[in-house]
């Protein structure tokens, strides 16, 4: 149970001052880290949200809500400009949270400079959904904290707000709420909490009703996550290391001794995770509350301190070499701009046909060539099929082509292609939606 909130008077005299020129100086050192890095070839994923925005917008999609590709059709060339910023955002809030927490100007960069240091700044790299939902879930959890600190219900209804925006991004956050409510049963007494998430509720309304209309095919690939979740040891050793160095510290010492409410929290949503059978990343959405939450209450005499600052420098030493940034090609880009390749070959052998793909990164990567891809694996199955006066099709894929494509043309001719597999089929004898069956 929480102790009623104190009055806005006596909490703001009660708080100690936020340490804004440190605080804001880490927010934009990462974000300036992070579009130095961006220069690098897209990763298949942003591929899908780019080709998924920008040519087959739509309110939902097989297999997340609609905001990261809305967000990659407007960004065009800037693509990775608006994951750089939430990254530096989610910085400065750790940071807040500390102060809503009663850490002093020490613990609010102590949380600042351990979250640049994490995997927060990894996974803000790229635009993707889990590069956006940790800077929401750490914007409800500011808000919360400070509400239950001065009182002010109308940081309940901001709160409802970016939960909408999260529910946009990922179907995650109701984790976080209900493990916020286990910790605060006090709010479940306040109405502005109904309200904001009330709001929440009618900014999902859209992408709900997609997935209605389409059979509720995100429950489809949630079973996929849960077949692919890592093996418990690794799930273990990736979800600890999103922590970096000093957040591990920080982490052990929230638990211990932080506010019993966001110690509910903390515990609660990774349970929640792996009993869902989650992937392990999805844990960097607790990773800058969980810091904040031990940085709060980090004390020591210097020697802490100086631990503290020689581990936050190995860890940032660390992060440099898996950055793609200037003078040096970056661990983190070795997934980037694998696609490319195919798309290449498909350049050099289309003739105008359909191009059907076997799986969605390389179905991206050609329909961004300008080229119409189309396949039926994961999102893209539910993407509009090519016209009735499509007979022939250039098919491509990773691996050789299903029998129950084959059978769907009069002919399929072999094409050599370096590491792949290319056939042109034609004359087609079976529908496109029975080619395309959508599958995960």
């Amino acid at each position: 149970m929480i102790s009623p909130p104190a009055s806005p008077e006596r909490s703001r005299a009660g708080a100690a001052p936020f340490a804004t020129a440190p605080v804001l100086f880490l927010g934009a050192a990462a974000t300036l880290v992070l579009v130095l890095a961006s220069r690098s070839p897209l990763f298949f994923d942003e591929q899908y949200f780019l080709a998924a925005g920008r040519l087959h917008l739509a309110w939902g999609y097989m297999d997340q809500p609609p905001l990261v590709p809305a967000l990659a059709a407007l960004s065009g060339s800037w693509l990775r400009v608006p994951a750089a910023v939430g990254g530096g955002l989610t910085v400065v809030l750790a940071g807040a949270i500390a102060r809503e927490l009663g850490g002093g100007r020490s613990a609010q960069v102590l949380a600042a400079a351990a979250t640049a240091c994490s995997g927060v700044l990894l996974m803000s790299h790229w635009l993707a959904t889990y590069s956006l939902d940790p800077l929401f879930w750490t914007a409800i959890v500011w808000l919360v904290a400070r509400r239950l600190r001065t009182g002010d219900d109308r940081l309940l209804l901001a709160a409802g707000v970016v939960t909408g925006l999260s529910l946009n991004t990922k179907f995650l956050v109701p984790v976080l709420w209900v493990a916020i409510l286990a910790g605060a049963p006090a709010l479940l007494r306040v109405r502005a909490v109904w309200a904001g998430l009330g709001i929440a509720a009618l900014m999902t309304v859209p992408t709900l009703v997609w997935q209605a209309r389409h059979g509720w095919p995100y429950l489809e690939m949630a079973a996929v996550v849960r077949r692919e979740s890592e093996a418990p040891l690794a799930f273990a050793f990736t979800g600890l290391a999103l922590f970096g160095l000093v957040g591990l510290v920080l982490l052990a010492v929230g638990i211990v001794r932080g506010p019993w409410w966001l110690r509910i929290v903390v515990v609660l949503v990774p349970v929640a995770i792996v009993l869902a059978g989650g992937r392990a990343y999805y844990l960097l959405e607790i990773v800058p509350t969980a810091i904040a939450l031990g940085a709060a209450r980090f004390t020591g005499g210097r020697v802490r301190w100086v631990l503290a600052g020689a581990g936050l420098a190995a860890t940032a030493a660390g992060l440099a070499v898996l950055l793609p940034l200037p003078g040096s090609p970056g661990l983190m880009a070795a997934g980037e701009g694998t696609m490319q390749p195919a798309a290449d070959v498909v350049r050099q052998q289309w003739r105008g046909e359909p191009v059907v793909a076997q799986i969605y990164p390389l179905a991206a990567a050609i329909d961004l060539e300008g080229i119409p891809a189309y396949s039926g694996h994961r999102g893209y199955g539910y993407f509009t099929p090519p016209g009735d006066g499509s007979d022939d099709a250039l098919w491509i894929g990773v691996d050789p082509m299903p029998q129950s494509f084959r059978d769907g043309f009069t002919t399929c001719t072999e094409i050599p292609a370096d590491g792949l597999h290319l056939q042109r089929c034609t004359g087609r004898t079976a529908p496109w939606p029975a080619l395309l069956t959508p599958v995960s």
